[in-house]
């Protein structure tokens, strides 16, 4: 329920561009930019990338981005010292798509858009006494995807453009777990798993150059 009414406030204030874009006096460039991502809407958290997009014949607009994250932590016993906790979480997606526009108002272009993407994921997680090494586990993914949605794009100024977006996704991720446990025990296992986004709003900026 919160999620949802995120994205309905999400799309209301996208909404209220419409008006303004009537307004625009000024021709909006449709070359190539540099893109800015926020995705991820919700109170939780926030997760971004950086891309770029150009501008081909017949309203068609090829798109792609880069998404990185990298995450650290560390909690060990105030007393003793003696017991410690350490995880990291690293991953890596290149995302490709096509965006087919449609000519709305001056300034306000509404578009449908498709792609595919390709992931990489590693963790490790160590927890335990320091004296007898503790229990590890590590893990590697790689997950391919294919996304699909719609959005609306706005030029604030000729060379500046805001765009909100929904997009519907799913992935299926496969990979390899190794656990180690004191004094000498190792298991290995394969990783596999399957993932369905009904739906999650972004937010881009674009500069065109």
């Amino acid at each position: 329920m919160k999620n949802r009414k995120h994205s309905l406030f999400f799309w209301g204030c996208v909404l209220a561009l419409v008006p303004a874009a009537y307004s625009q006096s000024a021709t909006p460039m449709k070359t190539k930019a540099l893109s800015f991502e926020i995705n991820g809407l919700y109170l939780s958290g926030l997760n971004g990338g950086v891309g770029g997009k150009m501008w081909l014949p017949g309203n068609r607009v090829l798109v792609g981005s880069l998404d990185a994250r990298s995450i650290t932590q560390t909690r060990e016993d105030d007393d003793t010292a003696t017991f410690d906790e350490k995880s990291w979480d690293r991953s890596l997606t290149v995302n490709v798509g096509i965006e087919q526009h449609y000519d709305w108002a001056p300034g306000l272009s509404p578009y449908l858009m498709g792609g595919v993407s390709l992931g990489y994921s590693a963790y490790r997680s160590k927890s335990g006494y320091v004296v007898n090494g503790g229990y590890q586990s590590d893990s590697w993914r790689i997950y391919p995807g294919a996304k699909a949605g719609f959005g609306l794009e706005y030029w604030l100024t000729p060379r500046v453009s805001l765009a909100g977006q929904q997009v519907f996704s799913g992935s299926y991720g496969f990979g390899r777990q190794t656990d180690t446990s004191p004094p000498s025990s190792v298991t290995k296992s394969d990783v596999r798993s399957f993932t369905l986004d009904l739906g999650t709003s972004s937010l881009m900026l674009s500069v065109y150059l």
